[in-house]
């Protein structure tokens, strides 16, 4: 599902001097996504103060410890399939808060849908189950219905930890660093993974939706919880639906990183 128009597809080519292949096309449609760049609300956001260079914000609440925030849609994988959308939007957003350091403790759903349709419960389960597996407190969901909602159901994720401030860790990098990357196969889903953020979906529009492995993330949050505090890490970050050309290409962009 590549997503380049044609202005976008001009000025690829005309930064190759030549047409570009599938793999170049694929990897650019990624960077260039809705999901990757903000491209139609990064202006718009950044008037409220929105910071888009680091996975959370941390609220310093005395004795050295911090609250870490992090609220996410996740409404086009939720269209596609709404319990894998809503539980991979909490996976999201638990790992953008260990992402500054802190542990995942408590999060909460909000829904927006045309009733109580097979897809807006569809979505409360796949959020409930990926909280619980997760060992993370379930706050609730708030939900409101219009008629506006035909078919796909809005959701929000949002989450709430814990971190100590001496441990808080940032979106950084550094040349010569040795570069860790945790996870799982992806799936085949590969560089089309954010594609589908920068398309207008509709009832037959198809997308592959990654489902979450959330006894995995429960693992993996333990285990990077006692990195940070046992060895210390210069940086972390999720990778997301972007991949590792997402992150190798910002690093590449602020210098930390040479590509060849």
């Amino acid at each position: 599902m590549h997503t380049l128009n044609g202005q976008d597809s001009q000025t690829l080519a005309a930064s190759l001097k030549r047409p570009p292949n599938a793999l170049e096309h694929a990897l650019v449609a990624t960077l260039w996504s809705e999901h990757c760049s903000y491209r139609s609300s990064k202006e718009l956001l950044e008037t409220f103060g929105a910071d888009l260079k680091n996975s959370g914000g941390v609220v310093d609440l005395g004795e050295g410890l911090g609250a870490a925030f992090k609220i996410e849609s996740h409404n086009h994988p939720s269209f596609s399939n709404p319990y894998a959308g809503a539980a991979t939007g909490l996976g999201g957003v638990q790992r953008d808060l260990l992402g500054v350091g802190a542990r995942p403790l408590a999060c909460f759903a909000l829904l927006r849908s045309c009733q109580t349709t097979a897809h807006h419960q569809e979505a409360l389960e796949g959020f409930n189950d990926y909280a619980k597996h997760t060992h993370t407190q379930n706050l609730g969901c708030e939900s409101g219905f219009s008629g506006g909602f035909r078919h796909n159901v809005l959701v929000n994720a949002f989450c709430v930890g814990l971190v100590p401030l001496a441990q808080q860790v940032g979106a950084s990098a550094r040349a010569g660093g040795v570069f860790v990357l945790l996870g799982r196969p992806a799936e085949g889903v590969g560089v089309d993974g954010a594609c589908m953020s920068s398309k207008e979906l509709d009832k037959a529009s198809m997308a592959s939706v990654p489902t979450g492995a959330p006894h995995l993330q429960a693992k993996l949050i333990d285990a990077c919880l006692e990195i940070y505090a046992d060895i210390g890490v210069l940086g972390a970050q999720d990778l997301g639906a972007g991949g590792l050309v997402w992150r190798v290409w910002k690093w590449r962009c602020v210098g930390v990183l040479e590509l060849f």
